[in-house]
């Protein structure tokens, strides 16, 4: 009972309340239950010193809701860790926190209909790209020849119209063509190459216009020499083509990938 534990020997602590990561709603309790369960010592010998401690809980826990509920509007499902030093003078019995050292790590639960809808999304965009450089033997193939079914396609008509010239630029270490796709002015629109993957044949063109860069991945239908000898034979095969529709910064990426390539 309080009154009958042994003084604690120091008359000031100095210390860090840490919540951990918990339910955003649940942050007054667990304040309170780690400020005095770092201050049990004190607690346990004095009601005054629980009453204090007490009074300082419900201070800070008054300065978390304004910022917690009423400013970052937390909901059901957030989570919150909170951190903050203080310190207890057992002889004047009173509890001070230093509001310069609060630290608010805050995460807001994203609602699920938003989280698939990202998901499928995302899948839709990358699924094929990622297949091409992750997957295992034959799976470029596969995801070919059902026709990227399940990624969103987009048929850059006018894009592939701007596309005046194909042209050799160089080879990559295991015999493919890598080409530069220009436009009507002899500006470079994209790049591309053409090489083996699992033991077929593939022509990979990404070209940028506008906000977007667009990638079309697909079977050939000739020979790589015949290609290589007559580089415009690509151009028909890639405006039958349906792209996929990539953010600029990617078809960059993948535009330096192909530069990089070249043996």
């Amino acid at each position: 009972m309080i009154g009958e534990s042994t003084p604690p020997t120091e008359s000031r602590v100095e210390q860090e309340l840490n919540t951990g990561i918990i339910i955003a709603g649940a942050y007054a309790d667990k304040v309170r239950r780690t400020l005095f369960a770092q201050l049990s010592s004190y607690v346990r010998t004095s009601k005054d010193y629980a009453t204090e401690v007490a009074r300082g809980a419900a201070e800070l826990n008054t300065i978390l809701y304004h910022i917690i509920v009423e400013n970052l509007k937390s909901d059901k499902g957030d989570a919150v860790r909170i951190r903050i030093r203080y310190t207890y003078d057992a002889e004047r019995n009173v509890l001070e926190w230093d509001y310069n050292s609060l630290k608010i790590e805050f995460y807001k639960r994203v609602p699920d209909e938003q989280v698939d809808s990202i998901a499928k999304r995302i899948v839709n965009e990358k699924l094929f790209e990622v297949k091409s450089r992750f997957g295992k033997p034959g799976a470029l193939a596969e995801i070919t020849r059902s026709e990227t079914a399940s990624v969103q396609t987009f048929e850059p008509v006018e894009q592939v119209k701007l596309i005046g010239k194909i042209e050799n630029y160089g080879e990559t270490p295991s015999g493919g063509l890598v080409f530069v796709a220009r436009d009507v002015a002899g500006g470079i629109l994209g790049m591309g190459s053409v090489d083996y993957e699992a033991g077929d044949l593939f022509v990979d063109v990404v070209i940028l216009h506008g906000e977007n860069g667009y990638r079309a991945r697909f079977r050939a239908s000739r020979r790589l020499e015949d290609y290589k000898s007559n580089p415009e034979l690509l151009l028909n095969e890639i405006r039958n083509q349906k792209f996929i529709v990539l953010n600029t910064d990617d078809a960059k990426e993948l535009i330096k990938e192909k530069m990089r390539s070249i043996k």
